[in-house]
């Protein structure tokens, strides 16, 4: 359960394995696997929409998208941490996630 999850992140720090810290996350933010999460319409809507989007050209289209990409280059910081992406992958990764959350926000 989460509530198992969190008390074993809180008892054991964070020594977690980088392993399973992927798992980990999806279970604190979605509260589902990762497998379930991919498995579901809206990682197959961000799949489709990240293969069919240049995103480094929406990056300089707004103001917000610009917001967002300076935003994700600094939180990207704290992400290279705790895996094994450099900065750039990180930042790549986070600014694409924010965009398609922008988008459905707005346009659905």
């Amino acid at each position: 359960t989460l509530d198992q999850l969190k008390n074993l992140f809180i008892n054991e720090g964070m020594n977690v394995d980088d392993k399973h810290r992927p798992e980990l996350w999806a279970r604190f933010v979605c509260t589902k696997s990762i497998h379930a999460i991919t498995q579901g319409s809206l990682a197959d809507s961000y799949i489709k929409w990240k293969n069919d989007t240049d995103i480094s050209k929406i990056i300089h289209q707004t103001k917000r998208s610009k917001w967002i990409h300076r935003e994700a280059s600094i939180l990207a910081e704290r992400i290279v941490t705790t895996t094994n992406l450099s900065a750039d992958q990180a930042t790549d990764a986070l600014t694409s996630l924010l965009l398609f959350y922008h988008k459905a926000d707005h346009h659905s």
